[in-house]
């Protein structure tokens, strides 16, 4: 589990950092701890037979990344914008590393670990299968933010990954 899902269990840390991204009008956060590279979209090779979240494949730093693409997932058209590429790092270290497109990076934010709530507790906030916590709008400047889980990621797109193995 990340440190945003055990927030409410392990109060060691006053602060939890992240980096928040815009996809569409919305904005979300990423763990800081949990992304390696943040970079220009690279050429990215479409998979065969994966779902649309699956944009592909790229070559990031020496290593192919699988890209996932948040305006799919949020049931967003695509956008015009060039947007930007986050490589984010897996708990399990021999884990494959995942890309993911956002429409931009915004700033690094840190949030007490007493404002990052379950999602459930937050109805308002952004909900999904990718959301693990909510920092709540009492800390930030923009209302709830959703905080997207990595694991969550991977899983929703593991068994395309074994697919293609």
């Amino acid at each position: 589990m990340s440190e945003a899902e055990h927030a409410g269990a392990s109060e060691t840390r006053e602060l939890v950092e992240f980096v928040t991204v815009s996809v569409g009008a919305a904005e979300y956060a990423f763990e800081v701890a949990r992304v390696a590279q943040v970079t220009d979209v690279p050429p990215i090779t479409r998979i065969p037979q994966t779902v649309d979240l699956v944009a592909g494949l790229a070559g990031v730093g020496g290593e192919m990344v699988c890209v996932l693409d948040t305006r799919v997932a949020f049931d967003l058209p695509p956008s015009d914008r060039d947007g930007k590429l986050l490589v984010l790092e897996r708990e399990d270290d021999e884990a494959q590393r995942i890309g993911v497109l956002v429409d931009g990076i915004g700033d690094i934010v840190r949030y007490p670990v007493t404002a990052i709530e379950r999602p459930e507790k937050r109805p308002s906030a952004a909900t999904g299968p990718w959301v693990t916590a909510v920092v709540g709008a009492e800390s930030t400047t923009s209302g709830d933010v959703a905080v997207l889980g990595v694991e969550r990621l991977a899983a929703s797109i593991a068994p395309d990954l074994e697919n293609t193995a």
